[in-house]
């Protein structure tokens, strides 16, 4: 068996359903705030209202931004590099980098923190929709067996 392979992300709509769950909590917590003041329903639901719109609309551009498709190569040698690049773009830059003592890997999660050569910090959240059933654990038991066999700088 070997670790290398080539992964291509993308955005986690498990990751976009918790965001909103938990603005729904947030705002939920507002109105058992806001319930004992003295404002009429009309005036209660219509801030409410506003607040969930707004608050949902800047979630949703956030999570676009920050969930970019991402591509990871990892060698038979356990050399990862990160291509990061727009998807317009034609041409994609690849960097090497190493797993950071940072990262966890979970069976169902993946926060992975990648170190570039010139110590600059990548971070990817990785869900199971983020990949295919079989992609997702081939790369977590790719970052598993290359944590436990290289030095974590």
């Amino acid at each position: 068996m070997t670790i290398a392979l080539h992964i291509v992300t993308r955005a986690s709509r498990q990751l976009l359903l918790a965001c909103f769950c938990m603005l729904i909590l947030v705002h939920l917590s507002f109105l058992l705030l806001l319930a004992g003041r003295d404002l009429s329903v009309t005036m209660l639901c219509a801030i409410l209202f506003c607040s969930l719109c707004s608050s949902a609309y800047f979630t949703f551009i956030y999570w676009q931004r920050i969930q970019q498709s991402r591509q990871l190569s990892i060698s038979a040698t356990g050399e990862m590099i990160l291509h990061i690049g727009q998807q317009k773009e034609l041409q994609r830059t690849g960097l090497v980098v190493h797993i950071s003592h940072k990262s966890r890997i979970w069976p169902y999660f993946l926060s992975i923190f990648l170190m570039d050569e010139a110590g600059k910090e990548h971070k990817l959240l990785i869900l199971p929709d983020s990949l295919s059933p079989a992609a997702f654990r081939a790369l977590r038991v790719s970052l598993i067996w290359i944590s436990k066999h290289s030095s974590v700088r």
